[in-house]
C-alpha cells in the first residue's frame, strides 16, 4: 500500500471517530510533559530554540512543558543530534516534516479520495453518518474537506497520527545524499524497489519506537490515562506486568471483519520476553483484544473485555 492510499485511510478513520479526533486534539492541547522527561536539558533545548529546529513555539516560562507531539519531535531532534547530524541537516528534515501538502493536490481527489471513501464505508458508523460524510467530501473535494477540519495535517503530525492508529512503520529515511523520505506502512521487502532503498546507506528514524517508548516508560504511567491511551483497566494490566507480579496472562486478540487474524498471547510460567510484553502493550493501545486474564502471584484474576477499534 502507498503513501497515498495510507493517507486516504487515515483521514477516513479521523472523521469518522469523535472519540478519536478528541483524543488526539488532546495530545495537541495538553502541555502536562515536563521538558526532563525527553532526556534534553533547558540550555540544550534553548540553543534548538534559537537554531529554530522546534516545529513550534513551546511553552514559555522557566519550567518548560511539552504536548505529546513537541515530546516526539524533540526525542527526534535528539536522535538525529546522537546520530551525528548537524543543525542545518535538522532545519532540512524540519521544513520536510512540516509541509502540509504532502501530495500535489490534485492526487487529493483521485487516488487518496477513492481510498477514504471506501475506508467510510467499511467502518462500524451509521450509513447515515457515512453518507453525510461521503456526501461532504464529494461536495467539496478532499482537499478542502480536509483544509475546513482545522485538524493539523503537516506530514510530522500524519506520520505520528498514523503511528498512533497502528499503522506498522512510520517515519522517514536520510540517504547518503541527504535525501529525505518519509515512510509510512509495511515494509515489503520482496519489493525490489524497497529492497534497494533499505540496502543503500541510511538513517531510519521510527516514530513508532518513540512512541512505544513513551508507552512502556513506568516513569509516564500518569499521562497514559490523561492521554486516553488507555484505559484504568489496561493500565492496571500494565503496572502488574511492569513489577512482574503475575503467575499468567492470556490475550485473545479480536476477530476482524476483512479476515485478517491475530495470534493468541498467552504467557504461563510468569517470564515475560520483551517482545512479548511489546505485543501485549500494542494490542491494548489499539484495542486490538477481546479479553484479557490475568492471574497474579497471590492467585487474584484480573479479567475484563474490550473491542472498541482494530488496526487500519
Amino acid at each position: 500500500m502507498n503513501f497515498k492510499e495510507h493517507f486516504g485511510q487515515l483521514v477516513g478513520e479521523l472523521f469518522s471517530k469523535p472519540e478519536l479526533y478528541e483524543q488526539l486534539q488532546k495530545l495537541i492541547d495538553e502541555r502536562i510533559i515536563p521538558l526532563s522527561e525527553t532526556g534534553v536539558s533547558s540550555r540544550v533545548f534553548n540553543h534548538w530554540k534559537k537554531e529554530r529546529l522546534l516545529m513550534d513555539d513551546p511553552m514559555q516560562g522557566k519550567w518548560i512543558k511539552l504536548n505529546f507531539y513537541e515530546y516526539v519531535w524533540v526525542r527526534i531532534i535528539k536522535s538525529l543530534r546522537d546520530y551525528g547530524c548537524s543543525i542545518e541537516l535538522i532545519r532540512k528534515v524540519k521544513k520536510i516534516m512540516s509541509k502540509v501538502s504532502v501530495m500535489d493536490e490534485k492526487d487529493y481527489d483521485t487516488e487518496a479520495m477513492k481510498t477514504t471513501i471506501k475506508r467510510i464505508k467499511s467502518l462500524d458508523i451509521s450509513e447515515d453518518y457515512k453518507k453525510e460524510i461521503i456526501e461532504s467530501i464529494n461536495e467539496k473535494g478532499l482537499h478542502l474537506f480536509i483544509h475546513e477540519s482545522g485538524f493539523d495535517f503537516r506530514l510530522f503530525y500524519i506520520l505520528t497520527f498514523a503511528c498512533i492508529l497502528g499503522i506498522e512503520r512510520c517515519g522517514f529515511l536520510i540517504m547518503d545524499n541527504h535525501e529525505i523520505l518519509p515512510w509510512l506502512g509495511y515494509l515489503v521487502l520482496a519489493d525490489k524497489n524497497i529492497m534497494e532503498l533499505f540496502s543503500a546507506t541510511h538513517i531510519y528514524i521510527s516514530f513508532n519506537d518513540f512512541i512505544l517508548e513513551f508507552l512502556k516508560d513506568k516513569s509516564k504511567e500518569n499521562y497514559l490515562n490523561r492521554f486516553s491511551f488507555f484505559t484504568e483497566e489496561e493500565i492496571e494490566i500494565l503496572k502488574v506486568l511492569r513489577s512482574k507480579d503475575f503467575k499468567s496472562i492470556e490475550l485473545r486478540p479480536i476477530k476482524t471483519k476483512d479476515g485478517k487474524k491475530y495470534s493468541i498471547i498467552r504467557v504461563t510460567d510468569g517470564n515475560l520476553p520483551l517482545q512479548t510484553e511489546t505485543e501485549i502493550t500494542d494490542a491494548l493501545r489499539l484495542k486490538n483484544y477481546e479479553s484479557i486474564t490475568l492471574k497474579k502471584n497471590d492467585n487474584s484474576k484480573i479479567y475484563f473485555e474490550r473491542h472498541y477499534r482494530i488496526n487500519i
